[in-house]
């Protein structure tokens, strides 16, 4: 990536659309910096497609200048400079723009012609792009006899062979099988480390595997955003799973000093919870040596992604009083 690519990449203020008279997008603001894969999480039709449309301008924002809309790639204006914004973008859609007819290496050599990469660049692009996206072995074949996951490693390239500023990427493992999905997730975290990636999905593990930071996406509006772990922190819980091989009666659990509840998962498990300043875990496994309890499993308990989703969303509910 050049070295005059500046911090932030992406700039979006007030972004809103409608579709007839339903309001789908709803002043939605972010930002994109450089050297940062930002995953917009969300369930499918809170309009992760639709804004990530008017990022790549390939649908117009409603009433601009009256909103105060704004969307600039590397400090050029997308509405107003269209042409050389547009050069400093990669986009994948959700449905890749395949020539199923054309060979692999026809394709990404049209691609790059259509993105401005100069005759005598295009060889070096084209085998550049094969090589990161794992595609050096079926260069020759016929896009249409490959497998979904080729197809979304040829769709990515498109994306990619001119060496855009962003990049960005509408649900790219959807419908891939376990062992494609890590494969275009491990290009994804490459790419983040030469350029600026958005990742849209609805997958909580594709967050946890992928992304720098993460916006949720409610409605047509953003409702929250920080680092993605930071979001598993949220609403946590303070406590651990203990497992003990001779465990005690669940009353001598409960009266350990600090302790708040005890929950028996098992016969030789249990869920303690705790207040945060004050974690009883010490005293519990000196007891448990004391006592020979036998500890086999000591573990803090942490939110799941899932978990955090269900509760970021229901707390937006309650504050806004939506019907889910």
């Amino acid at each position: 990536m050049p070295d005059t690519t500046p911090d932030i990449t992406l700039s979006a203020r007030n972004l809103a659309r409608r579709f007839g008279n339903r309001q789908v997008i709803h002043d939605v603001s972010l930002e994109l910096r450089r050297g940062e894969v930002l995953g917009l999480l969300g369930h499918n039709g809170a309009g992760k497609s639709t804004t990530l449309q008017m990022l790549t301008g390939c649908l117009l924002p409603d009433s601009a200048e009256k909103n105060g809309c704004s969307i600039e790639i590397c400090g050029i204006d997308l509405l107003r400079q269209p042409v050389p914004a547009k050069a400093r973008i990669g986009y994948l859609p959700e449905t890749p723009p395949l020539y199923r007819e054309l060979s692999v290496n026809d394709y990404l050599s049209f691609a790059a012609r259509l993105h401005g990469v100069k005759p005598a660049a295009v060889a070096g692009a084209l085998a550049q792009t094969r090589q990161r996206c794992g595609l050096e072995a079926v260069g020759k074949k016929i896009i249409g006899t490959l497998s979904k996951g080729y197809q979304q490693r040829v769709g990515i390239a498109q994306a990619i062979i001119h060496s855009p500023a962003v990049i960005i990427l509408d649900e790219p493992t959807v419908g891939l099988d376990p062992a494609q999905t890590r494969d275009i997730r491990a290009l994804i975290r490459e790419l983040g480390n030469s350029g600026s990636v958005i990742l849209s999905t609805h997958l909580l593990g594709e967050v946890e595997s992928v992304c720098h930071r993460v916006e949720i996406m409610r409605h047509g509006r953003l409702i929250y955003g920080g680092t993605s772990a930071g979001m598993q922190q949220y609403g946590s819980v303070s406590g651990f799973i203990v497992s003990l091989r001779n465990p005690p009666p669940l009353s001598e659990l409960e009266s350990i000093a600090g302790i708040g509840s005890v929950e028996q998962l098992s016969a030789t498990q249990f869920r303690v919870l705790h207040a945060p300043d004050n974690n009883p875990g010490d005293a519990l496994l000196v007891l448990a040596a004391q006592r020979g309890w036998k500890v086999e499993q000591f573990a803090p308990l942490q939110a799941t992604l899932e978990e955090v989703f269900v509760k970021i969303t229901g707390a937006e509910t309650a504050t806004t009083g939506e019907n889910p």
